[in-house]
């Protein structure tokens, strides 16, 4: 993947994507979204602004678990070309620097992605594992979704409705529950896939040597 013109670093954070844009080598524009998929198209409105081609463009973010599913679910189903690398690989290449923010962690995957984008190995599951994917992701936002709008009026309830923020709760604990449960299954069909293990197994061999 050594011919893309555009290189976008992210740094995937529990709520938000902090995003760097270079054109070669050179930043371009940095932005910052919701993880989610309102975030993710408001991404996609910036870099059609900019004229950036994203179809000529490498993703590169580090594996952060639970937290990129949603992301590798939206670049892969748009058929964008994602490199899932790891963490300490990404690391070791910057050597030592100073400085430590979520703005300058996603212009250094950036940077990382056009320096070594002739190591790069494309992530891209399988069709079943597509469905499996975006099936579970869609059922936790639904959940998240749920969890809030059972959460967020119980915190402006008078304390005479005592009994009824109790009665809630078994609700939310079920909700969490779930969310737990889906999480879990997507945390395995990630480690199942064919493509991301060889990758992992890659990344690590480049750790080990050295």
């Amino acid at each position: 993947m050594n011919n893309k013109k555009y290189f976008i670093g992210i740094d995937v954070a529990q709520q938000t994507l902090d995003i760097a844009v270079h054109k070669q080598a050179e930043q371009q524009v940095h932005l910052k979204v919701s993880n989610d998929l309102k975030g993710m198209k408001a991404l996609e409105k910036k870099a059609k602004e900019l004229n950036i081609d994203l179809k000529n463009t490498l993703f590169c973010l580090e594996y952060t678990g639970i937290y990129n599913y949603s992301l590798v679910d939206f670049l892969s189903t748009k058929h964008y070309a994602i490199w899932l690398e790891n963490a300490v690989v990404i690391k070791k290449s910057w050597g030592f620097q100073r400085g430590k923010s979520d703005q300058l962690d996603a212009r250094r995957i950036a940077q990382y992605a056009y320096r070594f984008q002739d190591k790069a190995q494309r992530w891209q599951p399988d069709r079943a594992v597509i469905r499996q994917l975006k099936a579970l992701v869609c059922i936790r936002e639904h959940l998240i979704k749920a969890r809030a709008s059972i959460s967020k009026p119980l915190r402006f309830m008078p304390a005479r409705y005592k009994m009824l923020q109790e009665g809630c709760q078994g609700s939310l604990q079920g909700i969490e529950k779930a969310i737990k449960a889906v999480e879990k299954q997507l945390q395995e069909l990630i480690k199942a896939g064919e493509k991301l293990n060889e990758q992992y197994t890659i990344a690590h061999s480049r750790v080990l040597a050295q």
